[in-house]
């Protein structure tokens, strides 16, 4: 049963006890009954009430939570006199007894009846003496105790003080609304920085109220809040809203979706923000090792743009999970808050495994490079010998979780070989000496082909790898060849993989490669895919952060029952038995990392996982939202008025911004970014990043001596000796970056480049994204990858609509005399081979026609000419000989990085030695 609610505190008999979360007082009737639960109408918190028997001795008054102490016995002989001073005495103690008891039971501030729903503790604000806890109290809720009243007396009275004005309709609606959204939703929308589903400002009305994703004012029916709830489709609501909790959300809607007054919050400039880092380097730290160690990411631009607390801590976990997945340290490290807000965080080069040289590569791409012109500035940069102390956090975890930053940070090598050394992991050791788990099934969650994962013991713990694969024909059908990687004609022959290891602390890092071994940033997309990149590419690294949330994926053997089933068919059946882990034992396997790495992720303060609540991709698609003028304005540093005045009154110098003076305008990143130093420095609010420091005409006369470009690095970073020997111990600082062109009225008319196209299959499946280059026979198209790598595809793959553009191109190439233009047919076209580690020689899988050595370059003899040639009327041009297959040996596998034992075409050896050694091999 439900304690009544009366409006006024001046109502029947009932007692008063201060609430333990926000101190008013509430005020219990007498008709509760015992082990009643009622709740603070101000801020929900709920009480379980037990009733005390009445006592018919006269005692004092008390504290309704607290125990009533015992009354004292008259005395049995006494005269008159000293029962004169013993009444008085006894008086004066009664007196004095209410005083205390009416300011300790009614302290200032309105007093109201309590309401129903929730339990809370209220040790705090009301001490209890000691007694024996009840089932309720182990529990973790406390009882409070009421001692009843006759409901024929009156209450006491007692010291009273202006009530606070009684809350409108509107206030106690919009309370409701709260009250409701806070019981079913903030637990995965919001709490604790929880963003399920990219949302997590749950409690929030005003940003709900102002975007039609969620309410559309007026209309509860069509409101997609409302039409989520009754679809029932939201997997993490446990139960149902009740239907007078439903009808609460309702008619706040078809009222306009009312709110209340916001938090007002004091603007911290770029002047404050630069005055607080120098305070910390200044009085912080100590010396100046330290100093020049240290750096800041900031979100206090969030801050200004009106983010909540929950919005921020979500950004803060995706922040911490950022730095800590790009770290060698072996423990995880927690961001450090240098101010009040939360929004300034120190970090640590060396203790990340950083070097001065990474954060300057860092801020050569980073867009924001504008510093207040001040003397806190210049004393943060000479302090840590850096352009700039500090990047923007939002900025850093969109940019870090891409290539080529990603790998830039982790310092990553750029093949599997070299992984494998830093690693210190052997893959064909491991398959010979059958250490290593694998799986290999039919369909994945990316990948449109047959698939192969195995999992080897590394450094610092599990190492993951797949075998992605074009198509399920011949060696790529891994039913037929369970047996790889190889040379030899029974192994299976990859196009790609991708790479998951554990980091000293725990996380994870990713890497993806080719067919070759070498590392790339996005995978062909004939291998794999990702449908939440715009062009459906799997990037290292957000692809894997967001795939991997939960870690690695678990998934079941299907080739294990394939080679059971048929054992005489498969020589190597005992091998292929071992390294084809049993599914139980394999479950088990992916079941204990996957636990492992929940338990980091939960030590970083994530206390929620799931696919759509991964907070470094979900940041990033916050981070990559179009801007309005409010968080334009944050962004610069400055108040929204400011820049829309700026905006009116130099609307032919801001035409990227020009949207902005519509109340609902908004523009997109992009553009903002395009535009960000131009206007930040038009507005006066400083200086560009290194701007003061550079000297064109310097850098000019030395490129003159050279004769070349010489590449230029940031103070504190020195370069080598180059190979005429004329290392510059002092070089010049680096020349920002070229501004990114503005788009202004003069250049409207100038065509833009085509954007690069999907080529599709007839099913309507994209099969690349890329350029069209030529047709190099009659049956397949040469395109530019996302790699910048030419790419053949056959003709007859492609849609209707790309073979009609592939005729287009052919025939709006100009023809060259005598050079008839390709007939088009569609034949198929044999693949290249895949070249893959050799296994020992004793396993008789290296083809013993293939020469082992890489033969010299010699120049062959010139023939002699006889006196009387004969010269035919048209040169004869001898067709090139086919490329030789060439056997990469153990020395240059190990010196350039190549695979050992890869099987290349004699040409894609000489270019990857040429890449490596210059024009010279």
């Amino acid at each position: 049963m439900v304690a009544p609610l009366t409006p006024s505190p001046s109502g029947p008999p009932g007692r008063s006890f201060p609430c333990g979360r926000c101190s008013k007082q509430i005020r219990v009737l007498n008709e509760c009954l015992a082990q009643e639960v009622v709740s603070c109408p101000y801020c929900g918190t709920e009480f379980r009430l037990r009733r005390k028997a009445v006592s018919h001795r006269k005692r004092q008054p008390s504290s309704p939570v607290t125990e009533q102490p015992t009354s004292l016995p008259w005395p049995e002989k006494k005269s008159l006199g000293s029962s004169f001073i013993l009444i008085g005495t006894i008086g004066v103690i009664l007196i004095s007894g209410i005083g205390i008891a009416a300011v300790v039971a009614f302290p200032s501030g309105a007093v109201s009846d309590a309401t129903p729903k929730q339990i809370s503790d209220v040790s705090e604000s009301t001490p209890k003496p000691a007694v024996t806890p009840t089932p309720s109290q182990e529990r973790g809720s406390q009882i409070v105790e009421i001692e009843e009243t006759p409901s024929t007396g009156s209450e006491p009275k007692r010291a009273t003080t202006p009530p606070d004005p009684e809350p409108s309709s509107e206030t106690v609606l919009i309370r409701g609304v709260l009250s409701v959204l806070e019981k079913y939703c903030y637990e995965c929308h919001g709490q604790g920085g929880t963003d399920e589903g990219g949302f997590n400002f749950v409690l929030s009305l005003e940003k709900i109220a102002a975007s039609e994703r969620y309410v559309l004012p007026g209309d509860s029916e069509n409101s997609p809040l409302i039409q989520k709830i009754n679809s029932h489709e939201d997997p993490h609501v446990a139960v149902s809203l009740e239907t007078e909790e439903l009808g609460i959300l309702e008619e706040w809607i078809d009222l306009g979706a009312p709110t209340l007054p916001g938090e007002e919050r004091v603007f911290i400039s770029n002047e404050a923000m630069m005055e607080v880092i120098h305070h910390d380097l200044v009085k912080t730290l100590t010396t100046d090792e330290e100093r020049r160690d240290t750096r800041y990411l900031t979100l206090t631009h969030l801050y200004n743009a009106g983010w909540d607390e929950d919005e921020l801590e979500t950004t803060r976990l995706a922040l911490n999970k950022m730095i800590n997945s790009l770290s060698w340290n072996k423990n995880l490290i927690p961001l450090e808050p240098i101010d009040a807000e939360k929004t300034i965080f120190r970090l640590r080069l060396a203790i990340l495994g950083w070097t001065p040289a990474i954060w300057n590569r860092i801020l050569d791409v980073s867009p924001y490079r504008v510093l207040p012109d001040s003397s806190n500035v210049q004393a943060c940069i000479e302090a840590t010998d850096s352009q700039s102390p500090m990047i923007r956090g939002d900025w850093f975890i969109t940019e870090a979780a891409r290539p080529s930053l990603y790998y830039e940070i982790l310092e990553l090598p750029e093949s599997l070989a070299g992984l494998e050394d830093l690693l210190e992991v052997s893959l064909l050791e491991n398959h010979d000496q059958e250490r290593v788990h694998r799986a290999g099934f039919a369909k994945s969650g990316i990948a449109a082909n047959n698939r192969v994962i195995e999992r080897h013991p590394s450094r610092f713990g599990a190492f993951w790898i797949s075998y992605d694969f074009a198509d399920n024909e011949e060696r790529r059908n891994i039913f037929e060849h369970p047996l790889g990687p190889g040379p030899a004609v029974e192994n299976f022959r990859p196009d790609g993989g991708e790479i998951l290891f554990e980091l000293p602390n725990g996380l994870h890092a990713y890497m993806l490669v080719d067919d070759l071994g070498q590392r790339v940033d996005k995978a062909p997309l004939e291998l794999v895919q990702d449908e939440n990149q715009p062009d459906h590419h799997v990037v290292a690294a957000i692809s894997c952060f967001s795939c991997h949330s939960l870690g690695i994926l678990a998934k079941e053997d299907e080739v294990r029952a394939t080679v059971l089933a048929d054992p005489e068919r498969f020589e190597q059946r005992d091998h292929l038995l071992s390294i084809y882990t049993d599914r139980e034992e394999f479950r088990k396997i992916q079941e204990e990392d996957a636990k492992n790495y929940a338990k980091r992720i939960q030590q970083l303060g994530i206390r929620r996982v799931s696919h759509s609540s991964e907070p470094i991709r979900n940041q990033l698609q916050r981070y990559q939202q179009d801007l309005d003028l409010n968080r334009a304005a944050a962004e610069l540093g400055v108040d929204s008025a400011q820049l829309a005045d700026w905006i009116q009154s130099d609307a032919d110098e801001t035409n990227a911004l020009s949207p902005l003076a519509n109340p609902k305008g908004t523009v997109s990143r992009d553009d903002f970014l395009n535009e960000f130093t131009r206007i930040a420095t038009a507005l006066g609010l400083g200086v560009e990043i290194g701007a003061e420091r550079v000297e064109p005409l310097k850098t000019a006369e030395i490129e003159s001596q050279l004769g070349r470009t010489r590449p230029v690095s940031t103070p504190g970073r020195l370069e080598p000796l180059d190979e005429e020997g004329d290392g510059n111990p002092n070089p010049p600082a680096q020349q920002p970056p070229a501004k990114r062109p503005s788009k202004s009225k003069s250049d409207a008319s100038e065509p833009k480049p085509p954007a690069q196209r999907f080529w599709k299959d007839h099913s309507g499946k994209v099969l690349s994204i890329g350029d069209f280059l030529r047709m190099e026979n009659q049956d397949t198209v040469v395109i530019k990858d996302a790699n910048n790598r030419e790419l053949r595809v056959l003709l007859n793959d492609l849609s209707p609509a790309d073979g009609e553009f592939v005729q287009s191109q052919i025939q709006a190439t100009p023809k060259t005399v005598g050079s008839p233009q390709p007939e088009l047919r569609r034949q198929p076209v044999e693949r290249s081979q895949f070249p893959t580690k050799e296994r020992p020689a004793t396993r008789q899988e290296v083809v013993p026609e293939i020469p082992r050595t890489f033969p010299p370059r010699v120049a062959p003899p010139s023939p002699r000419r006889s006196q009387t040639t004969f010269q035919p009327s048209r040169p004869v041009v001898p067709s090139p000989p086919p490329p030789r297959r060439i056997v990469v040996p153990d020395d240059l596998s190990k010196r350039f990085g190549i695979p050992r034992g890869a099987i290349i075409d004699e040409n894609r050896l000489r270019q990857i030695l040429a890449n490596k050694r210059g024009p010279s091999l």
